[in-house]
């Protein structure tokens, strides 16, 4: 096999392995509130409106709430926190 076909082969591979795999980090504090308080002051409608990806018609509260929250994997050799993790 040459070296372009097993780049392209690994590719895949991780593109297939991050949709099996992530971690889901928040930060503690938005905007200097706890994320605790946040999360109280949602409301089920505003988890429907993220779901049906209509952002425009987020409130304030929820979309600090979702800049908060960030997914990573592992599985993605080339990642920055892939060499975290092995470190």
């Amino acid at each position: 096999m040459e070296g372009q076909t097993i780049l392209v082969m690994n590719h895949i591979y991780n593109r297939q392995m991050s949709y099996k795999t992530g971690v889901m980090t928040c930060r503690s504090s938005i905007d200097g509130i706890p994320l605790g308080e946040k999360l109280s002051s949602l409301s089920t409608k505003d988890f429907e409106q993220i779901k049906k990806n209509n952002n425009d018609n987020l409130n304030a509260t929820t979309k600090s709430f979702l800049k908060a929250i960030s997914t990573t994997c592992r599985a993605m050799g080339h990642t920055e926190q892939a060499a975290k993790y092995a470190r």
